[in-house]
Order: structure tokens, then sequence, then C-alpha cells
């Protein structure tokens, strides 16, 4: 146990701020390590408040979270909450590729609606 009644307040005060410096650093390196499990495209789970289990797709790496795009929502979801599905076939599914070149792809337009089947827009969905 540490006796503090033999610091000052100033020295309190300076130990205290770099105690909070050091914890936000090691949060955000553990937090780079846990995102650093999946990749875009990446099927993943997790469940939520009421036990539900939710699936989707990850589409995008925010700063502390990922977002994960289902059927009808996004969902920005920390890290360690998720789990990685794995495909039951032997042979891992071709990445969707959106657009290559304009003579061979089409890209969709920002008011078309999102490939992903979200309904929304591409503008306000995986392409914002």
């Amino acid at each position: 146990m540490i006796d503090f009644s033999q610091y000052s307040i100033e020295e309190l005060s300076d130990l205290n701020k770099a105690l909070v410096e050091h914890l936000r650093v090691r949060t955000q390196r553990e937090s780079q390590r846990d995102m650093e499990r999946f990749e875009l495209g990446d099927k993943v789970s997790f469940t939520t408040d009421d036990n539900g289990i939710i699936e989707g797709e990850i589409i995008r790496f925010n700063q502390k979270t990922i977002t994960v795009c289902t059927e009808h929502n996004h969902w920005r979801v920390s890290p360690k909450l998720l789990t990685k599905i794995i495909p039951t076939t032997a042979s891992k599914p071709a990445p969707i590729t959106l657009a290559l070149d304009k003579a061979n792809f089409i890209t969709p337009g920002r008011n078309s609606p999102c490939p992903c089947g979200s309904g929304k827009k591409s503008k306000r969905c995986c392409f914002s």
C-alpha cells in the first residue's frame, strides 16, 4: 500500500496526470490490438444487452469501435465484444469488388440503394 500522506498536493496532482495519461495510452494500444484480429468484410457476431445475437459484416474501423452492417442497421461495436464467424466451406468467398475501372464495373451512385442490402442510400450507408 502506498502512503500518500508523504506527498505534497502538487506531487499528487502530477502523479495523477501521469497515471491518467498512461491509462489512456494503454487502453488505446489494447483497442488497436483487438482490432487487428479483424479485416474489412469479415463476418462477425455479437450479443446485445437483451441476449440477442446479431450477425453482420465489418464495413468500417473507427478509432475505438468497429462498424458492423446487418440487414437493417449499422452497429458501432467494441472489438472486444465481436466474435469472428468462420465460414463452414473450405474456400473463402471472393471479396466484393465495387469498382476497379469504369469500363468493366459499375460504381453505385450516391442516391442508389446501398449494395449491402440495408435499403439506405449509398451516400448514407457504406460509402459515407
